[in-house]
């Protein structure tokens, strides 16, 4: 059965000894996150003593684990401007190329190539970032390669990260609602908050406490797959 829009869904099997799974991509199921808590269900078998008996235990999914890269942030960093320096390359060469065969091809091909590196230009924009987060040590120092992770503040979905410059600066794109924020980086405690930010919020200045905790929570998924095992 295919969970509806609400994460709901039931089954009316006979009697006899069952196992429930869930699987949706991108969650693991059983969860160890609220491994544990009682009102949910983690893969036992359970026993339908009688006919007419509803399956309607509330299942809870993990979030699947991003892997949360520096070389990686950085490398697609980099990619946008080698890509920008060939695009440069282009028009550049054909210009040179043009000072010593001045034909008429020649100035075709550096027209092609200013028109192809516009081209680059327009697809591959970027929004002009004004205004930086800036993580800094106790002292005040700025501290590069600092990961910061932006996760869903109800669900715990890691929605984007950031990897610091050489300035200690980061960058979110403007958002609203409740969300964690997290910080690592290696020699250091990984700290993290909650923050609430509201649409008149226009700076959000975050003070850390390494040894703030986060309580979880939990939603129901849509279009998760529950399969539901005959044991006996």
């Amino acid at each position: 059965m295919v969970t509806n829009k609400k994460g709901e869904y039931f089954f009316l099997p006979p009697t006899g000894t069952y196992r429930v799974e869930a699987m949706k991509q991108g969650y693991a199921f059983p969860s160890t996150l609220l491994k544990g808590s009682p009102e949910y269900y983690f893969g036992k078998s359970f026993a339908i003593d009688s006919k007419g008996d509803v399956i309607d235990k509330h299942i809870p999914l993990d979030p699947a684990v991003e892997t949360v890269s520096v070389r990686a942030f950085l490398l697609k960093k980099w990619r946008y401007r080698i890509g920008t320096l060939f695009a440069v390359v282009g028009p550049v060469s054909s210009l040179i190329f043009f000072i010593f065969v001045p034909k008429w091809w020649v100035a075709v091909l550096i027209v092609l190539h200013i028109v192809l590196f516009f081209v680059f230009r327009r697809l591959s924009s970027r929004h002009t970032v004004k205004q930086f987060g800036v993580v800094t040590d106790e002292n005040g120092k700025s501290l590069s390669q600092v990961k910061v992770m932006l996760f869903n503040g109800p669900y715990k979905k890691l929605l984007q990260y950031y990897v610091t410059d050489m300035f200690g600066r980061y960058y979110f794109p403007p958002i609203v609602g409740e969300f964690i924020v997290k910080f690592e980086k290696d020699g250091f405690e990984m700290a993290s908050k909650e923050i609430q930010i509201s649409p008149l919020d226009t700076t959000k200045t975050v003070h850390l406490d390494a040894s703030d905790k986060n309580e979880l929570a939990w939603r129901g998924f849509s279009q998760a797959l529950i399969l539901c095992f005959p044991l006996a």
